[in-house]
């Protein structure tokens, strides 16, 4: 009998579909000395499905095939009936010997190649070339899962993780190709491709041999807007992932990037969320950041120091306002009644820092044009600005945007938009928010810039004194770099 977590986690991942039919493929060696015998087996909330028409039952697909083994040798069986169902008969035969065996491993999909020794399974790893030629999905034979009995009656267990992403409207059918890769190397985080050896249990584990560190999602007619579901291994990606997107236009490719350690997980999904037209990297998120030391102005990740503040006031604290707009759990606080002085409250990258660079493993400088962050600051009359320098102070500048509205640089246009009981998105393009010279074209030529949430409809830093309306506490998140 399947646990009950489990059988919520397999309820979970039912929600992927397949589009494609698999067809049977009746060959399969026979000895001829050797008398065969039919079998059948049943295989009930396996994890490779389809989703009900009722959004809730697990079904099986027609001609859905599987690899039994028996005293090591590897049968294949093809779904007979239950088709649309969640509970199938699969049917094959079997050496009259085999059949009459204690014990049965199976995996899915079916593999001529695969074999079987002490209850590890070795099996071609997932292809790093997925074609997608419906939503909702994941292609076909790809989302490797095993089984094991003693009887007739098999409950299967995914052996990957479901890496997922969304297509919005606005990029229906202009992507040919969408591929996810690691920062840290295939050599070290390998999570499709090679030769697979899969331990069968309560919780299967996979060990990787010759993978890959990079998965393709393709349709040359341009994919769909809608979530897709790209099977892997699981892993941890030390130095986060990066996402190179193609179109079908083959206009210059474009990348997402995040440097933040990141895990996909067996039998979970890893969201690495929704694609733009205007790809970003992602600088920080906060979740799992902590202070170099209590009371320091440098806070840190994986004991690298990123981003410092005033003495006392940055301090990693969980969402107290959690919206749509932000959901996000845990945020940077910016409380300047704890700081050692008054100022902007200024929150501050340095380029030269080796951390910035272990940040851009791939991602060039130069090709980033803007900043985008999340800021909350209640109903203070304050105006959170940003001061980039490049030999020599250019400093506090109004967004280009605020929450998607262009502000021209004008205070009042920024006033109106500007929300004092929600997150607000603030956009930063440094030539249009009002800087000047060849280097605000893009970061490359800057040391440094900093957020400045504490300052006047004036451009002007905060007075010393504290009043009623500005208490000086704000919250960030969600720091981008951005192309446009």
């Amino acid at each position: 009998m399947m646990k009950k977590a489990l059988f919520s986690v397999l309820v979970l991942i039912a929600a992927l579909t397949s589009c494609s039919k698999e067809q049977s493929n009746p060959t399969q060696g026979k000895n001829e000395d050797v008398k065969m015998v039919p079998v059948t087996f049943t295989a009930g909330q396996a994890t490779k499905t389809h989703l009900g028409t009722d959004g809730l039952s697990v079904i099986w697909q027609a001609n859905d095939q599987i690899s039994i083994f028996s005293n090591g040798n590897n049968y294949q069986f093809t779904l007979e009936s239950g088709a649309n169902t969640s509970s199938a008969t699969f049917s094959g035969e079997m050496s009259e010997t085999d059949a009459a065996a204690s014990e049965f491993y199976a995996l899915y999909p079916y593999d001529a190649t695969s074999t079987i020794a002490d209850g590890v399974i070795t099996t071609k790893g997932i292809a790093n070339s997925q074609n997608y030629n419906c939503w909702g999905s994941f292609s076909n034979k790809l989302a490797q899962s095993v089984a094991h009995t003693t009887g007739s009656n098999f409950e299967f267990k995914l052996a990957c993780s479901l890496m997922t992403f969304t297509i919005p409207a606005e990029m229906d059918k202009l992507l040919k190709q969408v591929m996810i890769s690691c920062n840290g190397g295939a050599s070290s985080e390998p999570f499709v491709g090679g030769t697979a050896a899969i331990t069968v249990a309560d919780e299967p584990t996979v060990k990787l041999t010759s993978g890959l560190g990079d998965v393709m999602t393709s349709n040359s007619e341009g994919m769909a807007a809608a979530t897709y579901y790209v099977p892997v291994y699981p892993q941890t990606f030390a130095k986060g992932i990066r996402v190179k997107l193609i179109y079908v236009d083959n206009r210059t490719s474009e990348y997402v990037f995040t440097g933040k350690q990141v895990a996909a997980k067996r039998a979970s999904k890893f969201n690495v969320g929704t694609l733009h037209p205007q790809p970003t990297y992602v600088f920080e998120n906060f979740e799992g950041y902590e202070l170099s030391a209590a009371g320091s102005n440098e806070l840190k990740f994986q004991d690298k120091k990123f981003l410092t503040g005033n003495t006392g006031a940055l301090k990693v604290v969980e969402n107290p306002y959690p919206t749509e707009a932000n959901p996000s759990a845990k945020v940077l606080a910016n409380d300047m009644s704890a700081a050692t002085w008054s100022t902007s409250g200024y929150v501050q990258v340095d380029f030269g820092q080796d951390p910035i660079k272990f940040r851009f493993p791939y991602a060039a400088r130069d090709k980033f044009k803007g900043i985008r962050f999340k800021v909350y600051i209640g109903t203070s009359d304050y105006y959170p600005t940003l001061q980039i320098d490049a030999s020599g102070s250019s400093g506090n500048k109004f967004p280009s945007k605020v929450n998607d509205v262009a502000t021209g640089g004008d205070a009042a246009v920024y006033a109106e938009n500007l929300k004092h009981d929600d997150w607000n998105v603030l956009e930063f393009n440094l030539a249009t928010c009002g800087y000047t010279g060849s280097f605000t074209s893009n970061f490359g030529q800057l040391n440094n810039w900093q957020i400045r949430p504490f300052v006047t409809s004036s451009k002007g830093n905060c007075a010393a004194a504290l009043s009623e309306t500005n208490l000086k506490l704000c919250y960030i998140d969600d720091i981008e770099f951005l192309y446009n």
